[in-house]
């Protein structure tokens, strides 16, 4: 099944879309989507979940810019949308270093599509502005350019203590 997008590419490379032009202009619109959105394979988006993990664990917002594009999107649904390095920082800067501490992380599922990465993993913390201990379940849903994070949807529940 051809799709508008699709089939305006087409036209615009082949000119007066036969069907047989339409088929090779579709292949060669698709080539280029696989290659402009190169998949992330299992073991990389592995790895920077474990960096992931591994900044949230040292309140690290430096090694956290690592795993993302200059121009990412971090979206924690209970927080304003980060847009670029400089408000992803600006959030872990406030919200991590300056309201977490004792962390614990454990990531427990990771499943890679395409240019897509899910995540699921449990986290502990103190909340030191409220103080309460926090456990969540959280899953990430990631999207990939060139290697890393061009943006994440986090969505989580929590269980709240009073310390």
């Amino acid at each position: 099944m051809i799709v508008a997008g699709e089939w305006d590419f087409a036209r615009k490379t082949v000119g007066d879309v036969s069907a047989v032009g339409a088929v090779y202009a579709l292949k060669f619109y698709k080539l280029l989507i696989y290659v402009k959105l190169k998949p992330m394979k299992y073991e990389e988006a592995k790895k920077l979940l474990d960096i992931y993990g591994e900044a949230w664990l040292k309140q690290d917002p430096e090694l956290i810019l690592t795993i993302f594009t200059p121009d990412a999107v971090y979206d924690d649904s209970k927080e304003p949308e980060n847009h670029g390095h400089n408000e992803i920082r600006y959030y872990w800067v406030n919200k991590v270093i300056g309201e977490q501490k004792d962390i614990k992380f454990k990531l427990l599922n990771v499943w890679t599509d395409r240019n897509e990465v899910i995540a699921e993993w449990d986290a502990e913390f103190v909340d030191i502005k409220r103080n309460l201990r926090v456990q969540m379940r959280e899953i990430g849903i990631f999207t990939t350019k060139d290697g890393k994070f061009s943006s994440l949807r986090e969505y989580y529940k929590t269980t709240k203590t009073p310390l």
